[in-house]
């Protein structure tokens, strides 16, 4: 993993830069692209339109399973220039809002469909993730399991599950979840550009560098295992 430091107001432009470049080193490859909600997708207003097109699929990395725009996160992506920029490509777009009536699992199950038909049909294809991290360690929609690790490992790290919906408890602010899960990405990403912004993220990205953590307890440590990762942060490395 390579970690850039840049000021704070030069993050978001710096991150959507290197985006711009992972998905030119793609070429018209088939590509799918994942993206994070949150303060990652800021750096969407500086990637280049025209890495864009037929060849790329669009959707989210994961998803708060939630029709209110303000909460979901491929509603609030729906709001962004980048989004306008990909339809107007004719970009692919998988759409994880919770369709009318549907369940969670039921969404679980569309989305893995998708990645399963995806990566079947293209073989060759690129998979590229914007990811971010959360105070508490947590990357995707993955929280911290410190007390229950087996249901970490049921939960994101079976091989025969690549999308996961679950409830992550009344501690969180948004506890129902779907997301793609680490066997999933292990498997088959190919790069990913990290956003880190801020000292509240200090402590979580301590962890993710420490020599020694547990996935359970600190979910962005997966980084650490994952190809081609560029990590962009304000924060001093090493702290």
């Amino acid at each position: 993993m390579e970690i850039k430091t840049f000021k704070t107001d030069l993050l978001a432009e710096k991150g959507g830069e290197a985006l711009t470049d992972i998905l030119c080193a793609s070429g018209k490859k088939e590509t799918l692209l994942l993206l994070a909600g949150g303060s990652s997708m800021g750096m969407l207003q500086y990637v280049g339109p025209e890495t864009l097109g037929p060849h790329l699929t669009v959707t989210m990395l994961d998803e708060r399973f939630s029709a209110d725009p303000k909460i979901c996160n491929f509603l609030q992506l729906k709001t962004l220039p980048f989004y306008e920029w990909a339809a107007e490509a004719a970009a692919n777009v998988f759409d994880t809002s919770p369709q009318e009536g549907e369940t969670i699992d039921e969404l679980a199950a569309r989305w893995e469909t998708m990645l399963r038909e995806w990566t079947a049909g293209n073989p060759n294809g690129a998979v590229i993730s914007t990811f971010g991290i959360g105070e508490d360690g947590h990357i995707c929609g993955i929280m911290p399991h410190p007390d229950n690790p087996q249901r970490f490992k049921d939960l994101f790290e079976n091989d025969g599950r690549w999308v996961a919906g679950y409830d992550a408890g009344a501690n969180f602010q948004f506890p129902l979840r779907v997301t793609t899960t680490f066997s999933f990405l292990r498997k088959y990403l190919t790069a990913g550009a990290v956003f880190v912004a801020g000292g509240k993220k200090r402590s979580a990205l301590r962890k993710l560098l420490a020599p020694q953590g547990a996935l359970p307890e600190t979910p962005a440590r997966i980084l650490n295992e994952l190809p081609s990762i560029t990590l962009f942060t304000d924060l001093t490395v090493p702290m």
